[in-house]
């Protein structure tokens, strides 16, 4: 987008004389350059004395000082000096010798010269590269009678059709209703409350809204309805309905206003019958577009979404996912109702795969510096994701466009009759409207991947194998009693007592370009396509794809000896997942059950924990470094006793003494 720098500042005006065919010189002489200043001589400055009663005087200057606003880097200073012997003499041996040096530019405060300016010779006066805003209507009454918009004698809307847009119609803002003459900027605003109204104002407006030009003036005529100047308004051709682009650029007005007009425009439908205490609907939008084409397509997406009860294209479902944790390890599992989503706009079944991203913040960031995804405008509009699933070659190709059934599209026979078809196209590599996106790479989904492909994890405490990825179909995952498949994946690139953070997002192809006629048969909206839609990534716990756990060991069951303090020593606050409103101090390898207590090295009990750790990876706690009275506790050395416990009298089995240090 071209950039225009405007310079702003209060110009001293004086008069120029340019002389052509079309100019009478002043009435001062052809040399002339001061018009009217002429007028000030000795004679009129006597008469104007006379006319003083008060004597008061009013200062007309402008102070300017260090403090008059100066746009950068404009400044000014002033300096006194004692330039004193500069001549090998001192000039002024009886005394001081003082004088000012000024340094400033003549661009500060009112623009003293009005002589500075600021342009690029190259670029065009009033730039290209400008936005287009239109106005459309979604949604309108039904027609009570047969209308005849153009006035040809065939009916355009019949009874019990939409109405939609029935009249547009422009005017100046100078010309609008009740104004009692043509305004301009030195005469406004005639209409204007207190200002005199036109007698007809309110019957102007039901014309221009009807579209009815009887027993106007020939001034209002020009002002409300929009035609070619040479047509007279009793032609045929003319349309009293709708006010023609371009004719409204053959208009004086229009012309006259090379900058852009102060415009009214009015957009309106009818006529329809409506009874007391009635209602009808109707829906309107204000679109926008880079471009006509662009406009043009925001205008048939807008009616889209209308259609589609006020959605536009959407994601496939948000996977359910829920997480494992052990030693050095966390395992995730999601479930498959997105493999089979399908679009509420559209009716396509587009799903294409699954992302996964990965947090240390909870979910303020979702990777480093490096992996932020930028646009080709410089601006952030992703993040990389820890790892992409989407589908093969093959499942791409032949899954089915209308039906969720991947493969064997010919066999499945639709409502109408006819077999289903499939999307006969690979999807992969960058988003062809988004290419700072990447669709994926066929890998295929978890399920797919063999250990080899997707790595392996050895579990010590299980002594078993897991692979990163893959498929299971053993967990009741939605709690109605019956084993679902889920596909999961390990990542082992953790450290124990660490909290992250996760988000499983599912992701479509996006709406393939117009060409594609197997992978999108109704050829919905700009004949691009639109780009591929991701569902959200969540922002809390109570999100369904968003998680966070904590990797750690096995509980030790009744050792007290494993656990293990971490960090010890504390430094001030500590870089482990922590914020300024999240302090703590992790305990690892704890027992099953037991009570951990802190302590001062005087004795005084600072916190205390009675737990129970059922499961396994869930030997861990953590202290918010805040005592039992909740006040921040001192930097210094503290003991803990750990005290594993057994039953429901939590009889004790055995303990355990440690400390850790606090430096701030």
């Amino acid at each position: 987008m071209q950039k225009i720098l405007l310079l702003f500042g209060v110009v001293i005006s004086m008069p120029v004389l340019v002389a052509n065919e079309a100019c009478e010189f002043s009435r001062w002489g052809e040399g002339d350059e001061i018009g009217n200043a002429n007028l000030i001589n000795a004679e009129s400055i006597l008469k104007a004395s006379q006319l003083i009663k008060t004597g008061k005087a009013y200062s007309l200057g402008v102070i300017i000082d260090q403090n008059t606003p100066a746009y950068p880097p404009r400044s000014l200073s002033l300096q006194v000096v004692q330039p004193t012997g500069q001549f090998g003499k001192d000039q002024f041996p009886n005394a001081t010798y003082n004088d000012d040096v000024f340094q400033g530019w003549f661009g500060i405060g009112p623009q003293i010269d009005g002589l500075g300016h600021i342009g690029d010779p190259d670029a065009p006066a009033m730039g290209t590269d400008f936005g287009l805003v239109a106005v459309q209507m979604l949604d309108s009454p039904i027609a009570t009678d047969n209308v005849d918009l153009d006035q040809d004698g065939i009916t355009d809307i019949y009874a019990g059709e939409k109405l939609k847009m029935t009249d547009w119609h422009w005017f100046s803002w100078y010309n609008r209703p009740g104004v009692v003459f043509a305004e301009g900027t030195a005469g406004c605003c005639a209409g204007d409350p207190g200002k005199d109204q036109a007698r007809n104002k309110e019957e102007i407006q039901y014309k221009v809204m009807a579209g009815d030009t009887t027993n106007l003036s020939d001034n209002e005529k020009e002002w409300y309805f929009h035609a070619d100047p040479s047509l007279d308004q009793l032609d045929p051709n003319f349309n009293p309905h709708f006010d023609n682009v371009e004719d409204l650029k053959q208009t004086e007005l229009f012309q006259e206003e090379p900058f852009g007009l102060d415009c009214v425009m009015e957009m309106t439908t009818g006529p329809f019958d409506l009874a007391a205490q009635d209602s009808v609907p109707f829906s309107f939008c204000i679109i926008f577009g880079q471009n006509i084409d662009d406009l043009l397509a925001n205008a048939e997406f807008a009616q889209v979404m209308y259609n589609a009860k006020y959605q536009g294209f959407t994601s496939p479902t948000i996977p359910h996912v829920e997480s494992e944790v052990g030693d050095e390890y966390i395992k995730l599992y999601w479930d498959q109702a997105a493999d089979s989503s399908q679009d509420v706009v559209t009716g396509y079944y587009d799903f294409e795969g699954y992302k996964i991203y990965k947090s240390t913040d909870d979910g303020v960031s979702w990777g480093t510096e490096g992996d932020k995804i930028f646009d080709n405008t410089g601006v952030q509009v992703g993040w990389r994701p820890l790892v992409q699933f989407d589908l093969s070659y093959q499942d791409d190709y032949y899954h089915c466009v209308k039906s969720p059934q991947i493969g064997n599209c010919e066999d499945i026979i639709l409502s109408n009759g006819q077999t289903d078809t499939h999307r006969a196209m690979d999807v992969s590599g960058f988003d062809p409207l988004a290419p700072w996106f990447d669709l994926g790479s066929n890998t295929g989904m978890p399920d797919e991947l063999s250990g080899q492909d997707c790595g392996m994890y050895y579990d010590a405490t299980l002594n078993d194998s897991l692979s990163r990825c893959g498929e299971d179909c053993s967990k009741d995952f939605d709690g109605n009693d019956i084993n679902e498949c889920y596909y999961y994946y390990v990542d082992t690139d953790v450290l124990n007592g660490i909290e992250y953070t996760y988000s499983v997002v599912s992701y479509d192809t996006g709406v393939p370009d117009s060409s594609q006629i197997t992978a999108n048969p109704d050829s919905w909206a700009r004949p691009n396509g639109y780009q591929f839609i991701e569902s959200s990534r969540g922002s809390t716990p109570l999100d369904m794809n968003f998680v966070t756990a904590i990797p750690g060991a096995q509980n030790t069951g009744m050792d007290c000896n494993s656990v293990r303090v971490i960090p010890n020593p504390y430094f001030g606050r500590s870089t482990l997942n922590e914020t300024v409103y999240k302090r703590r101090i992790s305990f690892m390898d704890l027992p099953e059950k037991y009570t951990l207590s802190i302590y001062t090295v005087t004795g005084e009990l600072v916190w205390e924990q009675n737990e129970l750790h059922e499961n396994a990876g869930d030997g861990i706690t953590f202290w918010d470094l805040r005592s039992v009275n909740n006040q921040e506790v001192s930097p210094g050395l503290y003991i803990y006793t750990l005290d594993a416990q057994s039953g429901s009298s939590r009889q004790s089995e055995c303990s355990h003494i440690g400390k850790f240090a606090i430096v701030r």
